[in-house]
């Protein structure tokens, strides 16, 4: 839902099939900044492969990313710092492919 509404916010458009990251993606620019928005068409403990594929097939490095995932132990509109406590084990595996 995250993914969608920041598309709709860019303008971004419809996502479409990128099969060669295994995900949906959008694109779209925030604050003049070319933007591509990911969404895994995998299995949640592997979608870091899909974020991976797509941080090499776009040219992003991990610097460059934000990850959105869910977690029911944070509140909502809540965050973690990557390192901090908790999360899914798919947010860690998103940084140990990159």
């Amino acid at each position: 839902m995250v993914a969608d509404r920041l598309a709709l916010e860019l303008g971004a458009g419809k996502f479409r099939r990128a099969p060669h990251c295994l995900s949906l993606v959008a694109k779209g620019t925030i604050a003049g900044t070319d933007t591509l928005i990911v969404k895994p068409q995998t299995y949640m403990n592997n979608s870091g492969i899909a974020v991976a594929r797509a941080t090499r097939q776009y040219g992003a490095g991990p610097e460059s990313l934000i990850v959105v995932y869910d977690d029911m132990d944070l509140e909502v509109g809540g965050a973690y710092e990557f390192g901090q406590r908790g999360g899914v084990l798919a947010a860690t595996r998103v940084w140990a492919l990159l």
